[in-house]
């Protein structure tokens, strides 16, 4: 849902900026056609998947695996204004999640206990290495409370300005305005 929201968020303010969204056929990532499923993968091992597999450490790994495969793909990318904060945001999951082996998550909210069976969730306490990197922002959406972690954030900002960058990148060619 964050993905999304950010996507959706980086459109609105790309063209209110004045942008143009066929200018976004020319932005040009190294590993682009790993990078969209990546992120797929990874949300979607991150929500239900994770619960339904045999063991909780090899679906561990694999979320884990998908990160790090994320991070150097964006890695090659720095040059595209938006990817440093997509790596950091990134790497701050991958720090908590790896140090509690698994994300930590604020039990204020009710969503908490169906998110615990998911196994990519633990909860939160004094014990917590990182506690606030990790899913402790409950995030109002009138219809759904989203737990967010500071990660999570800097995830939406730097898919945010990657849009709105590429929106108003002025190397575009004139068919694209």
């Amino acid at each position: 849902m964050p993905a999304l929201l950010a996507v959706v968020l980086g459109l609105g303010l790309g063209r209110f900026c004045g942008g143009h969204i066929g200018a976004l056929s020319y932005l040009r990532l190294r590993g682009e056609l790993l990078i969209l499923p990546l992120f797929v993968l990874q949300a979607f091992l991150r929500g239900r998947a994770l619960g339904s597999w045999g063991t909780l450490g090899g679906a561990m790994a694999v979320w884990v695996a998908v990160s790090l495969t994320l991070v150097v793909c964006l890695f090659f990318n720095l040059r595209v204004r938006g990817t440093f904060v997509l790596v950091m945001g990134l790497v701050m999951n991958l720090a908590v999640v790896l140090a509690n082996n698994g994300m930590p998550v604020s039990t204020s909210s009710s969503e908490p206990v169906s998110l615990l069976e998911t196994g990519f969730y633990a909860v939160a306490g004094p014990w917590t290495l990182g506690g606030l990197a990790g899913d402790v922002m409950p995030v109002e959406l009138g219809w759904a409370t989203l737990m967010m972690s500071a990660g999570d954030v800097l995830l939406m900002v730097g898919v945010c300005t990657t849009i709105i960058g590429a929106m108003l990148a002025t190397d575009t060619p004139r068919s694209c305005h």
